[in-house]
């Protein structure tokens, strides 16, 4: 019997979606309301990698404050805010954009954190996933760059 998806309820305001597609999963964190972000698994991987790392600038511990999850998403902490959210590249800068991101509290990120066993066992091809960054063809910064997980936007250009 396979699953079709979970869903958990992190706080009033927060719910997390882990939704199957064909061939993939894809964890969703979803805000209750418009705003949504959707998490590749590498993503979401690099996030709870990242957590104990964010959960140290939380508490003070650690004057940290950014951290990048591949493929322009960041997580940044601002004042009581952890901010999740895909940027725009333009030209050599990035912009933030506002429809790309979630915005939480220090507490739903805790409890975010929390489901990363339950995640787990429903997603089990996380536990030995290997980001593309630990691959041989990011050795150098061509394959970086011809790579759609860390290059989305202009992956195609370097592979001619």
């Amino acid at each position: 019997m396979e699953i079709e998806g979970a869903t958990f309820n992190i706080s009033s305001s927060l719910v997390m979606k882990i939704c199957f597609g064909d061939d993939y999963c894809v964890p969703t964190i979803t805000l209750c309301g418009p705003e949504r972000l959707i998490l590749s698994l590498q993503k979401w991987k690099k996030l709870t990698e990242e957590s104990k790392s964010i959960l140290l600038a939380i508490e003070g511990k650690s004057e940290e404050s950014e951290w990048c999850l591949g493929g322009y998403f960041y997580v940044t902490i601002l004042n009581n805010i952890v901010d999740i959210r895909k940027r725009n590249k333009v030209g050599e800068d990035f912009i933030e954009t506002s429809n790309q991101g979630l915005l939480l509290t220090y507490s739903d990120f805790r409890q975010l954190m929390k489901l990363t066993n339950i995640v787990e066992q429903l997603v089990p091809e996380l536990v030995n996933l290997k980001p593309c960054w630990e691959g041989d063809d990011h050795y150098n910064q061509i394959g970086a760059l011809m790579c759609p997980e860390c290059n989305p936007d202009e992956y195609l250009d370097w592979l001619e």
